[in-house]
């Protein structure tokens, strides 16, 4: 398993939560395929980092950690977490939801999942099915 490509940077730009949402699976599939499981915290947050950019490391310095906390792998995520996923605003996304059209050259596979990624932000819970549908 060492020929398994690491993901690629985080981009800090655009949609931040989304781009977080996605680098942070993808690391987590490909700590997964190194067998960090068992490593100590340090070495996972190393990997992190080490894969992230540095454009996170620069993030990553400017966090505020009580004592043992920058060595804790879930904090550090929890923290990262926080910095790349502010409140949303719900009118808001709801807005973008009822405004999104589907694009000349997309198939509606493409846009039905668009469809789905933006209703995860709008707490539509029960009626978010019949919504994308309709």
């Amino acid at each position: 398993m060492e020929h398994v490509k690491p993901p690629n940077e985080i981009l800090l730009q655009g949609n931040v939560s989304d781009n977080w949402i996605r680098f942070k699976q993808r690391l987590t599939l490909y700590m997964e395929a190194i067998n960090m499981d068992n490593k100590p915290d340090k070495r996972k947050i190393d990997v992190l980092l080490a894969v992230a950019g540095p454009e996170a490391i620069d993030v990553f310095n400017t966090l505020s950690f009580t004592d043992g906390e920058q060595d804790n792998f879930a904090e550090v995520i929890r923290k990262l977490d926080q910095y790349c996923t502010p409140r949303v605003n719900e009118t808001y996304e709801r807005c973008v939801f009822r405004t999104c059209i589907k694009h000349e050259g997309e198939t509606i596979e493409q846009y039905v999942t668009d469809l789905k990624r933006r209703a995860k932000t709008c707490t539509y819970v029960i009626l978010e099915e019949s919504l994308i549908r309709d």
